[in-house]
């Protein structure tokens, strides 16, 4: 009976494991939308600052990373509780002209609208 009792706790505690790696795999390869951020810069998005961006010789100017779409190539979960998602752009082209990924905080991302969920 008790290495029954056992068996079932731990049939349990991978189920609970196996669901949170689903949802974040349901999370890769969404479109979303990056709008202009409330601020004057980003505050959930890690773009570099400008000076990084000007010396890889990139195009420094956030307004060119306004409306575009972008696909979650990959996602990791935070201690916090906050998924991290990592975002590369649908046209193959790279940010600034250097960068070809971004990270960004997904859910403090959505609530501030620097980003918006896509819908063709």
């Amino acid at each position: 009976m008790r290495n029954a009792l056992i068996f079932f706790i731990a049939v349990l505690i991978v189920q609970f494991a196996e669901a949170q790696n689903v949802t974040e795999k349901d999370v890769v390869g969404k479109i979303l939308i990056i709008k202009a951020p409330k601020g004057h810069s980003f505050n959930h998005l890690n773009f570099p600052r400008l000076n990084f961006i000007i010396k890889k010789r990139g195009i420094a100017n956030y307004k060119s990373v306004y409306d575009n779409r972008v696909k979650i190539t990959a996602s990791e979960q935070l201690e916090d509780g906050n998924t991290r998602v990592y975002l590369k752009r649908t046209n193959g082209r790279k940010f600034f002209n250097y960068l070809p990924e971004v990270a960004a905080n997904l859910e403090l991302a959505l609530q501030s609208g620097e980003l918006v969920l896509y819908e063709p």
